[in-house]
């Protein structure tokens, strides 16, 4: 990913962290997320792009669970940082990778043209004005 890239994406993740890790000390039990315990019916490789992209990327596991409007989905988890990833795909250069603090708040995801996507644990309230795109991944409307 770009610098210019990076920058803006981390503008997109970094409300969602901010709240997220505050809370997540006090929680005491890390969340789960069905979509990455599930059986995958459907399977997608992650575009060399996004898998590519830096250690993250390679590191979380990404299970492919929707499409919306044009933009594939990935969820992914990277266990030792205790963080949920989502990876957004619409083409070589429209595309979103991040991985966000698990916690009360669920991360939101977005920018570079995709949308903007939340993933929330098993059991957390989605947010308001956001529509179920799998178990765990929802997009605002």
């Amino acid at each position: 990913m770009t610098s210019g890239g990076t920058s803006r994406l981390l503008v997109a993740v970094s409300l969602g962290m901010v709240a997220a890790g505050g809370l997540a000390a006090c929680s005491g039990s890390e969340p789960a997320y069905a979509d990455l315990d599930a059986a995958q019916g459907v399977t997608r490789e992650l575009p060399p792009v996004v898998s590519d992209s830096d250690d993250d990327a390679a590191a979380a596991g990404y299970r492919w669970v929707a499409e919306h409007d044009g933009v594939q989905l990935w969820i992914g988890a990277v266990e030792e940082d205790d963080m949920v990833c989502l990876a957004a795909y619409a083409s070589d250069t429209e595309w979103v990778h991040a991985c966000g603090g698990t916690g009360a708040t669920p991360p939101q995801f977005g920018g570079r043209g995709v949308g903007t996507f939340f993933v929330v644990a098993d059991g957390q309230d989605a947010p308001s004005g956001t529509v179920a795109l799998s178990e765990n991944v929802f997009v605002a409307e």
